[in-house]
């Protein structure tokens, strides 16, 4: 089904389980426009927990103030979902994490649609980071440069964009910026 939502504030839910505020599951298309999402709290994706081929998209959103224990504040648990992020969403300030990246996954987040005032952190699974591997996290439309509002929620790593406008994040261990766009565009070649 379809779920349009505009002027939305979803605030003060929780969940013993997964998805305070939206899960989306196969065949569930959820576009939201100027929503507010805050205060909620989950044990796992503390805001919105998407799987299958689920479509969401989220513009001119704020997400802030959200708690989980696990898989961050927007995560894909499985399958082929899209997820976009547009206009001045911001994602920030959410304990147990924000955008949630977990590797191997068939998902998509597509940033290319931010644009000014925007801000979106990006977070890699605790037990990746102990791993200390690098992290592959969407792929977005040639000639597009969400970078300048993307962040990590790691000092460790640092957004970076290879030449054919992937995102990925990558540890930041003394690289200069050229350094660090050619180890992203080493990343998604590898995996992609």
């Amino acid at each position: 089904g379809v779920l349009n939502m505009t002027g939305v504030e979803v605030t003060d839910n929780s969940n013993a389980a997964n998805a305070a505020a939206l899960y989306a599951n196969t065949g569930a298309t959820v576009n939201m426009t100027d929503c507010v999402f805050k205060n909620n709290t989950a044990k796992g994706a503390s805001v919105i927990n998407t799987g299958g081929d689920a479509q969401v998209t989220l513009t001119d959103c704020i997400i802030t103030g959200n708690t989980t224990s696990s898989y961050g504040t927007l995560n894909v648990a499985n399958g082929k979902t899209v997820f976009k992020l547009e206009g001045a969403t911001q994602v920030y300030g959410n304990k147990g994490g924000n955008v949630h990246l977990q590797k191997g996954d068939a998902y998509v987040y597509t940033l290319d649609g931010l644009t000014q005032g925007a801000k979106v952190y990006i977070s890699l699974h605790k037990d990746r980071i102990a791993e200390n591997q690098m992290h592959f996290t969407t792929v977005v439309a040639e000639g597009k440069n969400p970078q300048p509002y993307c962040f990590s929620d790691d000092d460790t790593y640092k957004v970076a964009m290879d030449a054919k406008g992937r995102l990925a994040l990558v540890e930041n261990t003394g690289l200069t910026a050229p350094e660090i766009a050619g180890k992203a565009l080493k990343i998604a070649s590898d995996i992609c």
